[in-house]
């Protein structure tokens, strides 16, 4: 499999945006059926600060301002339709064309199964779910 095929056929949504601009520059399918932009849309007038809600932009920003996270980052994501999503952001700085990128990885659908039905508080079992997959991501890192 070229490894093209690879970006744009994988099953977890990646993106590659301009670190100056927040400019979207390369998208895969994953990507556009999770956020609901088409590719035109996407690579045209999407920046990164259109796919997190407006409340969290200047935490997102702060973020984007430094360097690239080295390990993963719960963070809510925003669709075009404006539904909102929660998922594990993996960004990894590349170079493209001679810009300085950053490749991201959105691993999203939080799926919590409580211990016990019934008996375990949701946000807490969700919070303590989310806490193992992110320490488990790290130690994969």
């Amino acid at each position: 499999m070229p490894i093209g095929s690879f970006f744009y056929e994988n099953n977890v949504a990646c993106w590659i945006y301009n670190r100056d601009t927040l400019q979207i520059v390369d998208v895969n399918n994953k990507s556009l059926s999770i956020y609901g932009y088409t590719d035109a849309e996407f690579r045209g007038s999407v920046r990164v600060s259109d796919l997190v809600p407006r409340q969290y932009e200047r935490v997102f920003h702060k973020q984007l301002s430094g360097k690239v996270p080295e390990k993963p980052t719960v963070f809510l994501q925003v669709r075009r339709d404006g539904s909102l999503f929660e998922a594990i952001i993996i960004t990894q700085p590349v170079r493209l064309n001679g810009f300085s990128c950053a490749y991201v990885m959105v691993v999203e659908g939080w799926q919590v199964i409580p211990d016990e039905p019934g008996k375990a508080d949701r946000s807490n079992e969700e919070r303590l779910v989310k806490q193992r997959f992110v320490q488990r991501a790290n130690a994969n890192l």
